[in-house]
């Protein structure tokens, strides 16, 4: 959903009759982008159905935080919440299916946004990019400040159709956990609700050569 979202929200800017020329071409090519985004998440979900996920993409940390930073563009700019970003690695690379991890890794922001409940200037969403403890491994971790999860279902959300949202389908946590092994690393979530401290999701994926 979440390019979806991001063109609806480039739509609506478009209807907007005060905005010039200018503006209406970029949100245009953002509307196009992002549907061309859609058309690629649909074809990665085939090859996630069929058991096929190929790592043709070879990239730098600083590629892959571009990607994701267009991905989640949309969304983030209308979060109610204190975003720290911090990216601690850049030149090191990673074999990948780029469309595939950036739309897991937006997923999880996306899930991060929906959780938090605080007034908006108590809300805070922390993104890091950084080395795991051994330098061999790119640590994406996504930590919120939300209600949390609770204990009885932690165990049990990253599994197929498992969901906590009313409205959710139980595929977002279970195509993570797929993306990630698929890459030769792994997705992990921990929460703490009685402490009101949120959920970190952390997805870890192995350097090139490491």
């Amino acid at each position: 959903r979440t390019p979806l979202s991001a063109a609806l929200l480039y739509a609506g800017h478009i209807d907007d009759d005060s905005i010039g020329d200018e503006k209406r071409q970029k949100f245009t090519a953002k509307i196009r982008s992002r549907l061309r985004h859609m058309e690629r998440q649909v074809q990665d979900m085939l090859l996630f159905v069929k058991g096929e996920l190929p790592l043709n993409d070879e990239l730098q940390v600083a590629d892959l935080v571009e990607d994701f930073d267009e991905a989640v563009e949309a969304s983030l700019s209308q979060a109610h919440c204190h975003l720290e970003r911090v990216v601690n690695t850049n030149e090191k690379r990673i074999r990948c299916h780029a469309d595939a991890l950036v739309s897991a890794l937006a997923n999880l922001v996306d899930n991060a946004l929906q959780a938090m409940d605080l007034p908006a200037d108590k809300n805070h969403l922390s993104i890091r990019f950084e080395d795991d403890a051994k330098g061999s491994a790119l640590q994406i971790s996504i930590e919120d400040n939300g209600p949390g999860i609770p204990e009885e279902l932690l165990s049990s959300v990253k599994e197929l159709f498992v969901t906590t949202k009313a409205q959710g389908t139980g595929l977002g946590l279970a195509v993570v956990q797929a993306v990630a092994s698929a890459h030769g690393g792994y997705f992990e979530l921990s929460s703490h609700p009685a402490s009101q401290r949120g959920t970190l999701a952390r997805v870890v994926i192995p350097y090139l050569n490491s």
